[in-house]
């Protein structure tokens, strides 16, 4: 967080990075980078303006606040780094699970998509060599058949009945 309130989104030698130019921007003289075609810019702001850090994030979502602490060697205001790990780290973990799951179950969708089609050929196969589904069935038979999500779950024992 900026002295004037403004939200940096990275940084770089000279100071934090913002996204917007304001009058005062041009008046105290600070660095300016623009990005052509697009008219993209970015705006250097000295690290004597960084009055604190916090974690955001695009969808509005905020976690703690640490004041800035300014480093002697470097000249910069940093968080440390002890309560990024601490504070931080933890908070935004909790703060992106929801979508790691999405993920996680995406993934498990493709591949349950990948067994059941896996199934299917493998039950066209049997068929066609008239092992599966005949009145007289040659080797071993398979019984399948999908739970339903109101069916408990079968014991082993139960399975093989």
């Amino acid at each position: 967080m900026l002295a004037d309130g403004r939200r940096a989104s990275s940084t770089t030698a000279g100071g934090v990075i913002v996204h917007e130019l304001t009058a005062d921007d041009v008046v105290a003289e600070r660095e300016i980078r623009r990005y052509p075609p697009l008219d993209y810019l970015d705006v250097v702001i000295a690290w004597d303006q960084v009055g604190a850090w916090r974690v955001t994030c695009k969808c509005g979502w905020t976690g703690g606040e640490q004041p800035a602490v300014t480093e002697t060697k470097y000249g910069t205001r940093n968080c440390p780094e002890d309560f990024e790990d601490r504070v931080f780290a933890p908070e935004w973990s909790a703060h992106v699970a929801p979508f790691a799951a999405l993920t996680d179950l995406e993934q498990l969708v493709d591949q349950l998509r990948d067994v059941e089609t896996r199934i299917a050929d493998t039950v066209l196969l049997a068929r066609r060599r008239r092992v599966l589904g005949t009145s007289r069935p040659r080797g071993r038979t398979v019984q399948a058949r999908r739970p339903t999500a109101m069916e408990p779950p079968r014991t082993r024992h139960q399975r093989h009945r």
